[in-house]
């Protein structure tokens, strides 16, 4: 993957190169970019995920890998826990339909594939994909995603105005919903290293994992 893209090999004067043009770069990369810290800073897990509210810019929400679901209504400078005690509070993945619905994907990517150990931080198993109507003060577990222990990646399909489809990279495969999560076709099987991300654009999904970049239309 590192071979000269002409000589398809790898050289000490390629390499030399390479370091010589890293070194030229300038000290602050950022272009100039400060960034503030806004939390939530008082509790414990890493935030795997973001998300922006499509109507209202000011208003954000994070997922905790061990914490759960917090809501800022005021672009970051305060937050409140949304979630819901009762249910898994590890949160990977966030996703806002067309219609303002959100679904929240939870699990850990690496829980029973071979992450953790003695200097890694812990994994937390999940229990599928948890789903607001009213903007996070009420959630619902859709029972037919419970058995999904890990949903590193969730897609709403911005072409959809009712906001009943969406797409989950999971431990059992590559799923769809048309029916805002009541129930899911699996498109591709497979271990969840195949295919761990989703994108969409312009009514086309990509998926990318241990297969590479797939393109397909729905």
């Amino acid at each position: 993957m590192r071979a000269n893209e002409i000589t398809g090999l790898v050289t000490e004067a390629d390499i030399q190169k390479a370091t010589n043009e890293i070194n030229a770069l300038p000290a602050n990369k950022t272009n100039s970019l400060t960034w503030e810290s806004k939390g939530p800073d008082n509790y414990g897990g890493r935030t795997r995920a973001l998300l922006i509210d499509k109507d209202n810019s000011a208003h954000l929400y994070a997922g905790s890998v061990g914490g759960g679901i917090f809501k800022s209504i005021n672009g970051g400078a305060t937050w409140n826990h949304i979630g819901d005690p009762t249910h898994n509070q590890s949160i990977v993945s966030m996703t806002q339909t067309p219609s303002g619905d959100i679904y929240v994907g939870t699990g850990e990517l690496f829980q029973g594939y071979g992450g953790g150990g003695a200097t890694s931080s812990p994994q937390f198993m999940g229990k599928g994909v948890l789903k607001s109507t009213d903007r996070g003060n009420t959630w619902t577990e859709l029972s037919t995603t419970l058995g999904w222990s890990t949903v590193p990646r969730i897609e709403a399909d911005p072409t959809d105005p009712t906001g009943n489809t969406v797409y989950a990279a999971t431990n059992t495969g590559f799923k769809k919903s048309t029916d805002g999560g009541l129930t899911w076709t699996g498109l591709f099987g497979g271990n969840i290293w195949d295919r761990y991300s989703v994108y969409l654009a312009n009514g086309v999904v990509f998926t990318s994992g241990r297969v590479g970049v797939e393109k397909f239309i729905p």
